[in-house]
């Protein structure tokens, strides 16, 4: 018996808009969609399959400055069918080895917040590490807060 179980260790939202992607070189090439984003990884649908293990070059438009395309790096987690058609599913952990790829990065998971907000009317609230949790009256997590009335 074959259990799947799959289990996020940090929120995702869900996030609309296309991208391209580059694996070994410029022939290797092709277009995918976001399917969310979280802090540190992203899932995308695409129209072939790509070996987990695997690093591609994403590159889009950033939410934040339109003036040029962005690119990332990122390498393949895994990647399954989806559905009955063509179509593949596969989920990136994203470098953020530089200040740019970081911030590039950063503005896709606030576009997703954004068009979140917007889908429902109200802002998100959930947290972004779902394990962490907020000290009585305060935005600091509780040991900060208890650092805090020591000093």
């Amino acid at each position: 018996m074959g259990l799947k179980s799959s289990q996020n260790r940090e929120m995702r939202n869900a996030l609309r808009g296309a991208l391209q992607y580059t694996c070994a070189g410029p022939d290797d090439e092709g277009t995918a969609r976001w399917l969310n984003v979280s802090r540190t990884g992203a899932a995308i649908s695409m129209g072939r399959y790509l070996r987990p293990g695997r690093e591609i070059t994403l590159v889009f438009d950033s939410p934040l400055a339109y003036s040029h395309p962005h690119e990332v790096r990122a390498r393949i987690i895994w990647c399954r069918p989806a559905g009955g058609g063509i179509e593949f599913t596969a989920g990136l952990e994203i470098y953020r080895d530089t200040p740019e790829m970081a911030l590039d990065f950063a503005a896709l998971g606030y576009a997703a917040r954004r068009q979140s907000n917007n889908a429902t009317g109200a802002p998100v609230t959930q947290p972004v590490w779902p394990g962490f949790t907020h000290g009585e009256g305060t935005r600091q997590p509780t040991v900060l807060t208890h650092c805090a009335q020591a000093v």
